[in-house]
């Protein structure tokens, strides 16, 4: 076994491969290594190589994470309903489910003014009348949208 693989796998004396760290499929996701085996006495000395591909699976071990912490948008007068504001954008280190995000809006839209697709995280102007607009700090909100990835046990930000 070459000195970065024998870092972090062992064989036994039997063949068994075990781990000697923890692996992290984000920094790699997979190990390609020759591993050599010998046969005793030295007067009747065998050898073999085979070659061992060991592929990382993915674990939850990451949450999503917005690109930008804010975003402000503006609402135009005579804007129709369904109309795309801005596409908030989160990532997911993480694999296949686990790191396939959902939004949602957590708070801050008692009215039903905006909405947010799930799947893509447009966030869209729903409809409003001018009573709710003046009710509401001058027409300024703040809205507290939630990216969740799909994982077996779910990681979030807000």
């Amino acid at each position: 076994m070459d000195s970065r693989a024998s870092e972090l796998f062992d064989v036994d004396h039997l063949g068994r491969l075990s781990l000697r760290t923890t692996l992290d499929r984000e920094t790699k996701d997979h190990y390609s290594f020759t591993v050599e085996v010998g046969s005793q006495p030295v007067s009747y000395h065998q050898n073999s190589t085979t070659t061992v591909n060991v592929r990382v699976t993915d674990v939850n071990d990451n949450s999503p994470v917005f690109s930008h912490p804010n975003w402000a948008v503006t609402v135009r007068d005579g804007m129709r309903s369904g109309e795309v504001l801005q596409r908030l954008v989160a990532t997911d280190a993480d694999d296949a489910e686990n790191g396939r995000i959902s939004y949602r809006i957590l708070s801050g839209d008692d009215y039903g003014i905006f909405s947010v697709a799930p799947d893509t995280g447009a966030l869209m102007f729903n409809q409003w009348d001018d009573e709710q607009l003046v009710r509401h700090n001058d027409g300024k909100w703040t809205i507290f949208v939630e990216a969740k990835d799909h994982g077996s046990i779910r990681r979030w930000v807000h």
